[in-house]
């Protein structure tokens, strides 16, 4: 292999890992937009409905008493980012996927 075919493979690979960074720092980017949205639209409203659903949690079912994170969740789910708010909520809560899902589903259907 010549010299010029060895940095034209180099310049490739290079050219492969700077694209694949900028695809993820434009996600990341877009998470801190929507991260930002939310904020701004939390700050600006009075207040927000809050849907009388039960959360499934590991201590037995108890009602749900932060509103701030359903307020999270609705904004997700009103930006169309339905898997972002079942994520959010199996991480804050530490639920199962099902529980998630039909926790999230609950509050969907109750706005």
């Amino acid at each position: 292999m010549e010299t010029s075919e060895i940095l034209a493979v180099i310049a490739i690979v290079i050219s492969l890992f700077l694209f694949i960074r900028v695809i993820s720092l434009q996600s990341q980017m877009n998470n801190i937009k929507a991260d930002l949205e939310w904020m701004r639209n939390r700050a600006g409203s009075q207040s927000v409905p809050v849907p009388a659903a039960t959360s499934p949690t590991p201590s037995g079912g108890q009602e749900t008493a932060d509103s701030a994170l359903d307020e999270r969740l609705l904004f997700l789910l009103q930006s169309g980012q339905k898997i972002k708010a079942i994520k959010e909520i199996r991480e804050v809560r530490s639920l199962g996927l099902k529980e998630a899902k039909e926790y999230v589903e609950a509050l969907e259907r109750n706005v």
